[in-house]
């Protein structure tokens, strides 16, 4: 994952929110739901994994585009 932040402008300074910090959010609030056992990754992830590369965003991507936050998220749910 790459080094993007959002930021948020005011009068009293600015707030700078990294693209790590709302995988994290979103993780944790997934995982609260219930039925949803575990998130998966895409192909390529998969294969990273079996090569010893770790991947902290399995399942969870984030993207941030003008004034928006987009995530995808691949779950597993029983």
């Amino acid at each position: 994952m790459g080094e993007n932040y959002i930021t948020c402008q005011e009068a009293n300074g600015s707030i700078n929110i990294s693209e790590e910090v709302i995988t994290s959010l979103v993780r944790s609030a997934v995982s609260d739901i219930e039925g949803v056992s575990g998130f998966s990754g895409t192909a390529g992830s998969e294969l990273a994994e079996l090569i010893g590369l770790k991947t902290v965003n399995k399942g969870v991507k984030v993207q941030f585009e003008d004034e928006k936050i987009v995530v995808d998220i691949i779950i597993t749910v029983t």
